[in-house]
């Protein structure tokens, strides 16, 4: 299949809760080019991250909020694939008006729920 419209058309009737990965993979190689946004982030940049938390969780080592090793991730979760492994979440831009500050943690707060 070479033909970028039929490969849309398979993807949007995958059923995603089986973890269709490989024909994900196939129909976007077949598409090939389509747009992603890309960022440096300067060292101390604030990262907001949300993460599952349980009743009396404390939050005390960095191995607690950072993603999982390449070889723990074996099916696709939100920003990870069995292939990759993503750490992700929001930020502030640098200069930011101290009212916008809190746009970080609210981006947090929906992607949690």
């Amino acid at each position: 299949m070479d033909n970028p419209l039929k490969a849309i058309s398979i993807l949007e009737r995958l059923n995603l809760s089986k973890y269709p990965y490989d024909d994900i993979a196939y129909c976007l190689g077949v598409i090939n080019k389509f747009g992603t946004l890309k960022t440096t982030l300067q060292p101390g940049t604030v990262i907001y991250k949300a993460v599952p938390n349980e009743v009396n969780q404390h939050f005390n080592k960095r191995s607690q909020i950072t993603y999982p090793p390449l070889g723990l991730n074996l099916v696709c979760k939100r920003a990870t694939t069995p292939d990759t492994t993503m750490f992700y979440g929001s930020i502030i831009p640098p200069n930011s008006q101290p009212d916008e500050l809190k746009l970080g943690r609210v981006i947090g707060a929906f992607e949690s729920l």
